[in-house]
């Protein structure tokens, strides 16, 4: 649309260079009142302009809007100068343009040196957070947004929120009261999300895990699964078991929510219908099992799982039970069919491992482990086939990577990283192209 009313307004090698010559040659005979006249005009319409836009509502992004304001408007100008006379269409021109052209948008930024040596599959990384705590962020179905737990401040609990992946802009989309864990959005639709929260226990933060008896993660019996709209409104619970309940996720089809529960007295995964109905528990071994997730074709379930198997072992596992906690120490990989028949355990190497999603062909899935570090403290994603043949290292960062997730389609996955750290326990969104 613009080359063609810049054609039949100005003739070829008229134009002046972007960053050369910015002065008009005007026209012998137009007076200076004239010209003042002309830019006064232009002026005032690229006011109004501006004005429009700050008036329009929150979902419009302000920061793509400006850029794209300042590369149509200053091409308008650009063009007008090159012959000094006004085009009929102009005003409708710019307002049309600052819609509909997506060439004027910004450009994604790139952080391709933090790719590390061996990691052959990434390509075009993208950081996406700055500074805090991020972590478990999971696509929209469409691969334009991503949902995410956050927090920047010790002090604070995690909250939810819901991230534009082109121009990077989040919003809080849960209460901000309590705690909250385990977000996702609905499938196939996108017109919905679920995550954990103890708001309604406490609008305070809970206490943090007392490491005296080692690394342990707390299971509050506060946390219940609750459903909302993409902006955190018509919020409904869907979970009031008086113990643990979190950790959810949709199928692809959306016909059922898979979560962790201690509804049985274990911590056992169950299913419900998105409405919170026909709850039905497929685990109920003793042990932990947990962070759930379907394959594309709804016909498997990949978890992470850790069973105690000595008696010592079966009454530590108890103990810290009974005070709301669990030691995540050798967690393995399983995977069953979606009605819970057909279990079978991946990995078994002794290591912690966790975060587990399949491929969009749901024959590998990727993961983390630390099973690389004798100390246990180094976290990298790993590929293996669904039988536990082929393992393959992803990242090769000295710190954390974990919680990876493919885009529909295969070509992005999104993770979280200690990489490229502002302060000592930031932990990262970043976006890479598959390869």
């Amino acid at each position: 649309m613009f080359f063609l009313e810049f054609r039949a307004n100005v003739s070829v090698g008229s134009q002046p260079p972007y960053f050369g010559n910015h002065v008009p040659r005007f026209r012998a005979g137009m007076g200076m009142p004239q010209k003042a006249k002309y830019f006064s005009i232009i002026a005032r319409w690229g006011f109004l302009l501006f004005a429009v836009f700050f008036a329009l509502p929150d979902t419009i992004n302000v920061d793509k809007i400006f850029y794209s304001t300042f590369c149509c408007y200053r091409n308008v100008l650009h063009y007008q100068a090159a012959r000094f006379r006004k085009m009929k269409n102009t005003v409708p021109l710019i307002l049309l343009s600052l819609l509909l052209i997506p060439g004027c948008e910004k450009p994604p930024e790139y952080s391709n040196e933090l790719i590390q040596k061996g990691e052959a599959h990434f390509k075009n990384i993208r950081q996406l957070t700055l500074s805090g705590e991020n972590a478990e962020a999971y696509f929209s179905a469409d691969g334009a947004r991503l949902i995410f737990q956050a927090h920047d401040v010790d002090s604070l609990c995690d909250q939810i929120y819901v991230m534009d992946i082109n121009t990077g802009e989040s919003k809080l989309v849960s209460t901000g009261d309590g705690t909250t864990t385990c977000s996702y959005f609905e499938y196939p639709k996108t017109n919905k999300i679920i995550y954990a929260s103890t708001h309604l226990g406490s609008k305070s933060c809970p206490e943090k895990p007392d490491f005296s008896k080692g690394y342990v993660w707390k299971l509050y019996p506060d946390f219940d699964i609750f459903k909302s709209s993409l902006s955190g409104a018509k919020l409904e619970r869907l979970t009031n078991s008086p113990d643990y309940d979190a950790e959810a996720t949709y199928a692809f089809d959306g016909s059922k929510i898979i979560y962790t529960s201690m509804a049985s007295g274990d911590l056992d995964l169950w299913t419900m219908l998105p409405d919170g109905s026909k709850k039905t528990q497929l685990t109920s071994r003793l042990g932990y099992d947990g962070g759930a997730f379907y394959s594309q074709d709804n016909k498997k379930i990949v978890w992470r799982s850790y069973y105690p198997k000595t008696e010592k072992e079966k009454k530590g596992y108890r103990s810290l039970l009974a005070e709301n906690s669990i030691r995540p120490m050798a967690l393995q990989i399983w995977t069953m069919n979606a009605d819970g028949s057909n279990k079978n355990q991946v990995t078994d190497n002794g290591s912690a491992n966790f975060g587990p999603f399949f491929f969009p062909h749901g024959n590998r899935i990727i993961f983390s482990s630390n099973m690389h570090d004798e100390r246990g403290r180094d976290f990298d994603l790993y590929a293996i086939n669904t039988d536990g043949t082929n393992l393959e290292r992803i990242t090769y960062f000295d710190g954390f990577d974990g919680f990876p997730m493919f885009s529909n389609d295969g070509k992005y996955l999104v993770f979280s990283s200690n990489r490229n750290q502002k302060k000592r326990g930031d932990t990262n969104i970043f976006l890479a192209e598959w390869r």
